[in-house]
């Protein structure tokens, strides 16, 4: 069961879950509630995307539902940390 804005520390997120998750947003264009993202976007594959959009999705592909977590994106949070501990880059818009 997902837990809405769950600890990202305690969610085993990996960077296969982040691009399943991508393939989700642009491929597959689930239905969903994202905006872009106003003062980062992070790199994947060489592309920019909005980090918490991405998070979200992959967290809830961690999790094994389609219920989407609104987890914040800016500096310091949970989220922009788990991108930093998988060794992902952020460029300023």
């Amino acid at each position: 069961m997902i837990k809405v804005g769950a600890d990202l520390r305690e969610l085993d997120i990996s960077e296969h879950n982040f691009r399943d998750a991508i393939i989700e947003y642009e491929i597959h264009q689930i239905d969903h509630s994202y905006k872009d993202s106003t003062d980062y976007d992070v790199i994947v594959v060489d592309r920019p995307y909005s980090p918490v959009a991405i998070m979200d999705i992959a967290s809830s592909l961690t999790q094994g539902t389609k219920k989407y977590p609104k987890y914040r994106g800016e500096k310091g949070t949970p989220c922009f940390e788990k991108w930093k501990e998988l060794g992902f880059k952020f460029v300023p818009k």
